[in-house]
């Protein structure tokens, strides 16, 4: 019996760790947690003859990636949304339609359907931690979001928008999964509901998830309320003493660098999701020259963390900026999302301590032939940016494999595609407007008021006036030879008595 030991050989490892190493090391792995990274297999067999030895020949590998920035339903909402700019979906009806059945008609069915899709599909292009945005809607998809985090094994940081949510993180408490506030839309804020959520961030000391100038509409939005920029506001109520997530982050101006340099805030930028959505590129050459510390996620739709990389380094060059080579480029998706998120204490990095969590990438193949045995480290940008999710074989979380030889252990891909199925389905036909009914729904939804759209999801909840918790909440805190090789190769005013985002707590 080898007790949860493990030896992984003959692998390049990239540990992202303060030493930034990179070479044929040996990683051990005692239970959950990483117990050693040596240059001497020989000397780590002989101490643990009963471990289980993983030829890692052919393979590079990696901190599992953190996406810290998911729109989990956007999966399936990104059929609808592709190749039509972010401005313009407002004003398409079947973007619109999709958005409502999402958003407003989805049950806890189909939001853990949408969520396992992009989950177990996010796993196995090799990220085993995920910041899920989530939305405004009671209860729904906090647990479904919650509960599909615990059955894809991965680790995850939800976001929470109103006192419902707040309420149910109550009874979801699970070491693997922790939670954030979600900052108020840009063109919703109001000093009232700024001040509730000063206050709830004080008292829950959960980091704080800001969308931050996505685009100009957003931004003339808010400094038509408040004569100033988002960053502006951020710092006079004093929510840089905490920990704030800034993302997108585009149309940032000089004050506004000045106060990020002198922060601690976490500058997240998706580029992806910038050039699919069309939305403003962010000035990746004032952060940079700022040395202001930069993660990439992916937003919407896919979580593809090769090509959120690739995507960075097209928007950066574009911009003149010198790109991150090798291991820095990795680091934008490990440890720095890892610091951002604020799971460091676990993830981000190979290094004694850390929780295993790994992903190996095939370099064997014919577009990297001559590079095994020579200077890895020289070769690790264009490894990096010529791989795709698909070179992701094999992917270890708390130092057990969850993906192996490109294949989910842990759900079936059958399942997947049925589950996937039904939810397009049902999409696809509320978006046709295939019945009387649904074209009913949908023209009382589109003139509905928050409330209003509420009740017909849950019936009586109008007159239910959640408060939020009055005391932090904090999340609870097998010698046999295998190979990975494979066999082969809008704004809406709410009516005084509905309360939601605690920005319409009482006071």
């Amino acid at each position: 019996m080898n007790d949860g030991v493990k030896i992984i050989e003959n692998g390049v490892v990239v540990t992202c760790d303060s030493q930034d190493r990179v070479g044929n090391f040996v990683v051990l792995i005692k239970a959950d947690r990483i117990a050693e990274i040596s240059t001497r297999p020989e000397v780590l067999k002989a101490l643990y003859p009963a471990a289980e030895v993983i030829d890692a020949q052919g393979k590079l590998l990696l901190p599992g990636f953190i996406d810290a920035h998911v729109h989990g339903e956007s999966f399936v909402l990104r059929h609808f949304t592709a190749l039509k700019p972010f401005s313009r979906w407002a004003r398409e009806t079947e973007v619109k339609k999709a958005f409502d059945f999402v958003y407003e008609r989805a049950g806890h069915q189909e939001l853990s359907a949408m969520y396992r899709l992009a989950y177990f599909t996010a796993l196995k292009s090799g990220v085993t931690t995920i910041g899920e945005f989530g939305f405004d809607h009671q209860d729904q998809p906090l647990n479904a979001s919650f509960e599909t985090m615990r059955r894809a094994d991965v680790r995850g940081v939800i976001g929470v928008h109103n006192g419902d949510q707040i309420e149910r993180c109550r009874t979801h408490s699970h070491a693997s999964v922790r939670y954030a506030l979600a900052f108020p839309p840009e063109e919703d804020l109001t000093t009232y509901n700024l001040q509730s959520t000063l206050r709830a961030a004080t008292r829950l000391k959960w980091p704080l998830f800001v969308h931050a100038g996505e685009t100009k509409k957003r931004l003339e939005g808010l400094r038509k309320n408040f004569q100033k920029s988002l960053i502006e506001v951020l710092r006079d109520h004093r929510f840089f003493d905490g920990k704030v997530v800034l993302l997108h982050c585009a149309l940032l101006e000089p004050p506004d660098l000045d106060i990020l340099e002198n922060s601690r805030a976490s500058v997240v930028l998706t580029p992806r999701s910038v050039i699919l959505k069309e939305t403003d590129v962010p000035g990746i050459a004032e952060l940079v020259g700022r040395r202001i510390p930069i993660v990439l996620a992916s937003d919407w739709g896919l979580s593809d963390p090769f090509d959120v990389l690739r995507s960075y380094v097209t928007l950066a060059r574009g911009q003149n900026v010198e790109i991150p080579v090798g291991s820095n480029l990795v680091r934008m998706m490990t440890i720095e999302a890892a610091r951002a998120l604020g799971v460091d204490d676990l993830a981000g990095s190979l290094e004694v301590g850390k929780k295993a969590d790994i992903a190996f990438v095939d370099i064997a193949g014919a577009r990297f032939a001559g590079i095994q045995g020579r200077e890895i480290k020289s070769f690790l940008s264009p490894i990096l940016l010529e791989s795709t999710s698909r070179d992701v074989t094999d992917v270890v979380i708390n130092g057990e494999f969850f993906v192996r030889q490109g294949q989910l252990l842990t759900y079936s891909k059958e399942d997947l595609v049925r589950e996937g199925e039904q939810v397009m389905d049902a999409l696809t036909q509320f978006v046709s407007g295939s019945g009387k009914e649904d074209a009913e729904n949908l023209r009382v939804l589109e003139h509905a008021t928050s409330a209003e759209r509420i009740e017909r999801v849950v019936p009586g909840s109008a007159d239910v006036a959640r408060i939020p918790p009055q005391e932090p909440i904090r999340p609870v805190a097998g010698k046999k030879i295998l190979s990975l090789q494979p066999d082969h190769k809008k704004k809406i005013e709410l009516p005084a008595k509905v309360k939601k985002i605690f920005r319409d707590e009482e006071t």
